[in-house]
C-alpha cells in the first residue's frame, strides 16, 4: 500500500509540473506580436493601434521598391524609417532601412501605451515609384 501511495504521489507532481510547462509557454505565446504595412510615395502615419506594455520592444521591417501602377519589384534601393510613436514626445524607430533586406530592431523598453506605425522614405525618386512592405511590432 505504501508503494502504491508513492507511485500515486510521484504521478500527481509530474502531472502538476507538465501542466505548469504547458500553462507557461502558451502564456509566452501571447505575447504581443501584430503586424503592420505600408505602400508610400513618401511617408504614411498609421492609426493609434497597437497596444503595448512596459517592456523590451522590437520592429521587425522588410520593403522592396516597385513601378506603383504595376506593382513590378524594381531593383533601387531606398531608404526608409519605421518608427512607433505615442503622441508627441514618445517615439522609437528603426534608423535609417534600406529596401531589398529584412531588418528586426529592438528599441528597448517602450513606455506603455497605444502605439501608431509612422513609415518615412529618405530618398527621392520618380513619380510612379513607391516603396512597399511590412512588419510586426514584437514584444
Amino acid at each position: 500500500m505504501k508503494k502504491f501511495l508513492r507511485r500515486k504521489k510521484i504521478l500527481v507532481t509530474f502531472s502538476i509540473i507538465a501542466l505548469v510547462f504547458i500553462f507557461g509557454f502558451s502564456t509566452a505565446s501571447l505575447a504581443y506580436n501584430e503586424p503592420y504595412s505600408f505602400n508610400i510615395r513618401t511617408a504614411v502615419t498609421g492609426a493609434y493601434k497597437h497596444k503595448l506594455s512596459n517592456k523590451s520592444t522590437t520592429i521587425t521591417a522588410n520593403a522592396k521598391t516597385i513601378k506603383a501602377e504595376t506593382g513590378e519589384t524594381l531593383p533601387q534601393t531606398h531608404k526608409y524609417t519605421v518608427t512607433i510613436s505615442k503622441g508627441i514626445f514618445t517615439s522609437y524607430n528603426t534608423g535609417r532601412l534600406t529596401t531589398g533586406k529584412s531588418y528586426s530592431k529592438n528599441v528597448g523598453k517602450v513606455a506603455s501605451g497605444t502605439y501608431r506605425v509612422n513609415v518615412t522614405k529618405h530618398t527621392y525618386s520618380d513619380y510612379g515609384i513607391n516603396i512597399k512592405g511590412g512588419g510586426r511590432i514584437k514584444q
